[in-house]
């Protein structure tokens, strides 16, 4: 179990960055009796951490403070003292390279350096997450004690914050245009070499369905989808926002319920200028450590291949509302929920749709069917499963999802990668995806209450 007077002396910025520069301490050592409870109340929630060697410039500063008082707020709401087993702590990594979404074009340069507490790498009680802010590059490791995640989780399930908000939308699982498939599920779909996706909805008419209002699609040109789970909360794939290959971030612009390239509900834009936007992205720091530097991301970082995006300054989720989000303890019951499956495919791939609509929603006519479940987490459920519903490039980071009630839409998973194209006859599961655990549950519901 983690103990924060075991690490090593750190950077402690206590006041975090309202003093001129940080100052090296040695961690606080617990005492006895009342002294000690003194030293332990005194301990702050949140700690930042900065190599000796690196200099916070304004922007670093500011984005450091942001995450430290948003995270403190969040870590006294839920009970939090600051002691040895539940303190955040915050790693400054540098500034990271951003690209343009669509011309790929680099717009910060990085000056980022590889720096990791060691004492926090394998420990059990925390979780890891890569934490950037896309208009400075500045990227942040925040170990979360699972304590704070499992208090944030048992709170958002108490206030509903799991179960979505309709928005201005109609329409509900009976508006699905799916059938159940007949028999074996390897007879129909992109398995054997038939792709069995329709058009959703009306092409330039901008979706007003209960789920499909929500979806987003990726990028003014398109490359990637994802949902909305919270106002300013998009649920999509790591693969999305991170250039593995070039290890740099993507900005991108989102669109909620978009039907081409002009009709959509509402929209986030990314702008480099930090003064006039502001996106962080948050995903598993085991997803980088695996994937960053390969020349396409390895099918053993799909278990963590999740990320969520905050647009502050933008709230789609205001107009449109948003979908919930549940999480399934056994393989049985997550194969009872996640039966739907609607996504922005690239026109350009071989196995894209027939007579394909750019930037058009896309759906498999049939239910999906999930199985070949793997990577099972400290809690015991696996992350990842394969599905039966078709899809090509652009279906990345769209989400499975069902009806709690036949009216209220959440999501069970995200899209992370496919096996093969057309495919063959006994290709029955030819996609693979990231399950919502009960960790990547509690982590949203952390991010849900730490930025409103």
């Amino acid at each position: 179990m983690h103990r924060f007077r075991d690490l090593k002396p750190l950077l402690l910025c206590t006041a975090l960055l309202s003093i001129p520069a940080c100052v090296a301490e040695e961690p606080s050592l617990a005492l006895d009796g009342a002294e000690s409870a003194v030293t332990q109340a005194a301990q702050p929630v949140v700690t930042l951490s900065v190599p000796d060697d690196i200099a916070l410039d304004d922007s670093a500063r500011r984005d450091a403070r942001e995450l430290e008082s948003s995270m403190t707020d969040t870590a006294r709401m839920l009970g939090l003292d600051g002691s040895s087993t539940n303190q955040i702590v915050i790693e400054y990594r540098g500034r990271g390279a951003v690209e343009e979404g669509n011309s790929r074009e680099r717009i910060i340069e990085p000056t980022r350096i590889e720096s990791r507490i060691l004492e926090l790498e394998n420990d059990p009680e925390m979780s890891s997450w890569v934490v950037a802010r896309v208009e400075t590059g500045n990227e942040f490791r925040v170990w979360l004690p699972r304590e704070a995640l499992a208090a944030a989780g048992e709170r958002g399930q108490r206030d509903g914050l799991h179960l979505g908000a309709p928005g201005r939308s109609r329409g509900g699982e009976s508006a699905e245009p799916v059938a159940a498939p007949a028999g074996d599920i390897g007879t129909t779909g992109w398995s054997n070499g038939v792709d069995s996706r329709t058009l959703i909805g009306t092409y330039g008419t901008a979706h007003t369905h209960s789920a499909y209002s929500k979806l987003v699609s990726l990028g003014t040109n398109g490359g990637c989808s994802g949902t909305l789970v919270g106002p300013k909360h998009i649920v999509t794939a790591a693969h999305c926002v991170r250039n593995f290959a070039m290890r740099s971030w993507i900005g991108s612009t989102a669109y909620a319920g978009r039907s081409g390239s002009s009709a959509f509900r509402a929209s986030a834009g990314y702008n480099p200028d930090p003064a006039i936007a502001a996106t962080w992205y948050w995903l598993p720091g085991e997803v980088l450590d695996i994937a960053d530097g390969s020349a396409t991301m390895p099918f053993s970082a799909t278990p963590y291949d999740i990320a969520v995006i905050v647009t502050h300054t933008s709230r789609m989720g205001d107009v449109v509302g948003w979908m919930g989000w549940i999480w399934a303890g056994s393989d049985g019951d997550f194969a009872g929920n996640s039966k739907y499956n609607r996504g922005y495919p690239s026109c350009t791939p071989t196995n894209a749709p027939a007579g394909c609509k750019s930037l058009g929603l896309y759906g498999d006519s049939a239910l999906c069917q999930t199985g070949d479940y793997s990577s099972p987490d400290a809690d015991g459920i696996n992350r990842r499963f394969r599905f039966s519903c078709d899809m090509s490039g652009g279906h990345s980071g769209s989400s499975l999802y069902h009806y709690l009630d036949g009216s209220t839409p959440v999501v069970t998973g995200i899209v992370s990668w496919q096996h093969c194209t057309t495919c063959d006859a006994d290709d029955d599961r030819p996609n693979t995806g990231v399950r919502i655990t009960h960790e990547y549950s509690n982590a949203i519901s952390w991010l849900r209450q730490t930025f409103p």
